[in-house]
């Protein structure tokens, strides 16, 4: 292809590269590392590793919220964990939805142990960041209820437009329930639902959220686990009784929940599908419980003697090994790093073990009497105070980072009481994926029609779909971005042929599907298009079909035809380049451009020689000859060609080229001559002032012998000849009545004046 293009097509390139935003290099685009896949659009999907992506991060794992439980009044308090401040306070049931009765106790009714008010126990976080809060109710019906950790999923069940809910509204960091702007009770729309379970005071106090999203409870009395999908409505999917055995705490790990358990028959571990129940020999003095990620194993606190305890699942049978604690255990909670913490409620600490059940460090939270214990996002450890009702934040190595009150008002006894995860980061761990994702890239073809063939992806190693995970590809193509946003996508299959999948911009989009605690990994995804190599007999665009040569148009006529080379007019390199076959030029190659002069004069055929003159026939005299121009006889422009200044023409062009119709006027002389009437006997002359003519008979004169006819009967009348004079030759012996002599012919009838024996006519 030649290096500079002519001005007219260099023009139109310009114009086109300015609607090109950097224009693909090839036909095929792989999209393999994070910058590649930065180009494109993710939505819940993350590069984590590195280089491939996989499903995002949970919600839960976004948020900074640490849950509290107020069980005498009946409340749950949410505070942010980056600042310590309260941002909002519910009523932990709701006595009425839509005007039906839950079962709940009335709103802020004092727990009282026996026989009045809703009591909230423990504190489950979802992945959501939904909180689920059972409610003793004891010596009543206990209850589950669900908040929203979000505002968005809240419910406008009054159907003003806005979300009424609790909330800092004076920014002092407390919520304060006698502040009606504060805390809405009952009518608080972040309380989603609340729903029975069991029977009248079979104490529901655990709680746990599984792998898969269902929601455990644990009845104290009922001796029975209860699972939820947490769907709305949330519904019972499977009861599983427990006999004998006393559910105080829970907590999910792998494909389990484990129980803690303050009656006899040990620790329990329940298969969260099968339903499957094992035991290991823990004794009853077990109180909070925070399970192995992987689901192996179950560290417990021992609140009846100075211990905490690991029930080992992964033995056959399982164990239960002791670890001396310096004071009485409730709560448990496994940091980042994955050390073991408890809270020391018998000497207002907190202790820190390794994995091994090494004791590392014990840390004085300036409180009494330690229960909840967690770790957020930051892996900052939070120690719920019952003695003083507020919160201790330890760094993770154990430095006090400050005391967060739950209070507002001293009216009311804030005791919290609560021994499991309410900050959601233990369900995290066993489910840290969110559930589904979307990656949409947009490749830039560069050329309009493209025939995009296929799409494959995870052609790396990294690449795989687990089983209860899918990965699902489709596409579509158009030729602008306006067209291509509003195209269906069409699926495909891996490297399969696809059909009417064509345009500049090819846009793959990759859904993700998974149950929280398995991802697919998308490592690679490639856009093919049509040429399997590109070259001169498959090519998409024009830059495919370069031949290097510089007097030819490379073109790619359609994406995946085959290259065309047309050479382009008067390009040159030397004057042989240039040659032309004309011998009436002189043919010269001038900075790659043929210049072609003519020579004066010269002709190669007749119309060379056009001198634009109708009326004059244009010959060349042969190859490289010379020109004439004869004029055609009888052609004509106009009228006045054919008349010629001749009065008597009535002459007509028909048309400019045309040839004259010859006429003349009828009786119109210029000369005597052109009144001549082939009469001898006339005198002929022309009237040159009004262009007539006069023909006068010429006195005498004759043509014929009857032209001389005298009236004479008696004489023989005749005519010398044409434009001769007449002849009268009297008969001998003719009489007439004027001369009716004896013996001459006599007129009839006859006359009284002839003489007899003449008779008329004859002698």
């Amino acid at each position: 292809m030649r290096a500079q293009l002519p001005s007219r097509l260099f023009a139109l390139a310009c114009a086109g590269a300015s609607l090109v935003s950097t224009p693909a290099a090839a036909q095929t685009h792989v999209f393999t590392v994070d910058a590649d896949f930065d180009t494109g659009t993710l939505n819940h999907v993350a590069h984590n590793p590195s280089n491939q992506l996989q499903l995002g991060p949970t919600a839960v794992s976004q948020t900074h919220n640490v849950w509290v439980d107020n069980y005498i009044p009946g409340w749950i308090v949410r505070i942010d964990s980056n600042t310590g401040k309260q941002t909002a306070r519910f009523d932990t049931a709701l006595q009425f939805i839509n005007g039906q009765p839950t079962g709940a106790r009335p709103s802020m009714e004092m727990c009282n142990g026996s026989n009045a008010g809703n009591c909230p126990r423990r504190v489950a976080v979802d992945t959501n960041g939904d909180v689920w809060i059972p409610n003793a109710a004891f010596g009543t019906q206990g209850s589950l209820s669900k908040f929203s950790g979000d505002i968005g999923h809240c419910i406008d069940r009054n159907n003003n437009g806005v979300i009424d809910t609790s909330r800092d509204a004076n920014n002092d960091g407390i919520v304060n329930p006698a502040d009606p702007a504060e805390y809405l009770g009952p009518n608080d729309e972040c309380i989603l639902t609340t729903l029975k379970v069991g029977g009248v005071n079979h104490i529901p106090r655990a709680v746990a959220v599984d792998k898969k999203g269902k929601v455990w409870v644990g009845t104290y009395n009922g001796q029975t686990l209860y699972r939820y999908n947490p769907n709305e409505p949330v519904t019972l999917e499977a009861t599983v009784s427990l006999p004998g055995a006393c559910p105080y705490s829970m907590a999910a790990g792998g494909d389990y929940v484990f129980v803690s358990n303050r009656c006899s028959g040990g620790t329990k571990r329940v298969h969260i599908d099968t339903l499957v129940v094992e035991t290991a020999p823990c004794s009853s003095n077990t109180y909070g419980v925070v399970g192995d990620p992987a689901g192996g194993w179950a560290w417990l606190g021992g609140y009846g003697e100075a211990a905490i305890r690991k029930a080992d699942f992964t033995k056959n049978p399982p164990t239960c090994t002791s670890y001396a604690a310096p004071a009485a255990v409730t709560a448990m909670t496994i940091d980042l790093q994955n050390n073991i913490w408890a809270s020391g409620y018998g000497n207002g600490q907190v202790f820190k073990y390794s994995p091994a059940g090494v004791l590392l460090g014990q840390y004085a939270t300036g409180g009494a009497g330690p229960h909840g214990l967690s770790v957020d996002f930051l892996g900052n450890i939070w120690s719920v105070q019952d003695g003083a009702p507020n919160l201790v934040k330890f760094s993770p190595a154990g430095t006090n980072l400050g005391s967060f009150s739950i209070s507002a008002t001293p009216a009311y006894n804030y005791t919290p009481y609560l021994y499991s995860d309410f900050t959601g980061v233990q369900i995290d761990r066993i489910a840290p994926y969110t559930r589904v994702g979307i990656w949409e890239g947009t490749y830039d073809g560069g050329a309009n029609a493209i025939p995009w063939s296929n799409v494959t992806w995870n052609t790396e190693p990294q690449g795989a779909v687990p089983t209860e995970t899918t990965l699902k590809v489709s596409a579509r193509a158009a030729d602008t971005p306006a067209e291509l946003a509003t195209a269906p996508y069409a699926p495909c299959q891996n490297g399969t042929p696809m059909v009417g999948i064509k345009g500049r911009y090819v846009q793959v989009k990759v859904d993700f599907q998974g149950p929280g605690y398995k991802t697919p990994v998308l490592a690679d995804v490639a856009a093919h298009g049509p040429c399997g190599n590109v070259g001169e007999m498959c090519c998409v665009k024009d830059p495919d079909c370069n031949d290097s040569k510089p007097c030819t148009l490379d073109q790619c006529p359609v994406p995946g035809g085959v290259c065309m080379h047309s050479p382009i007019p008067d390009c040159c390199q030397l004057d042989p380049d240039c040659n032309d076959s004309n011998a009436c030029t002189v043919d010269t190659c001038v900075s790659g451009t043929c210049q072609h002069a003519k020579q004066a004069g010269c002709c190669m055929a007749n119309q060379d020689c056009d001198d634009g003159l109708p009326c004059t026939a244009d010959l060349c005299s042969g190859l490289g000859g010379t020109c004439s121009n004869v004029a055609i006889n009888g052609c004509c422009m106009n009228d006045l060609d054919c008349t010629k200044g001749n009065p008597c023409s009535d002459s007509k062009c028909p048309a400019p080229g045309g040839l004259c119709d010859i006429k003349y006027k009828a009786g119109c002389c210029q000369t005597d001559s052109d009144c001549t009437d082939t009469d001898l006997c006339t005198t002929d002359l022309c009237d040159t002032a009004n262009n007539t003519c006069s023909n006068t008979q010429i006195v005498g004169c004759c043509n014929l012998d009857n032209q001389c006819y005298d009236g004479n009967e008696c004489t023989t009348d005749t005519c010398s000849g044409p434009g001769g004079i007449c002849q009268f030759v009297p008969k001998a012996k003719c009489c007439t009545p004027t001369d009716p002599e004896v013996g001459q012919p006599c007129d009839f009838p006859v006359s009284p004046n002839d003489h007899p024996p003449c008779a008329p006519g004859h002698l």
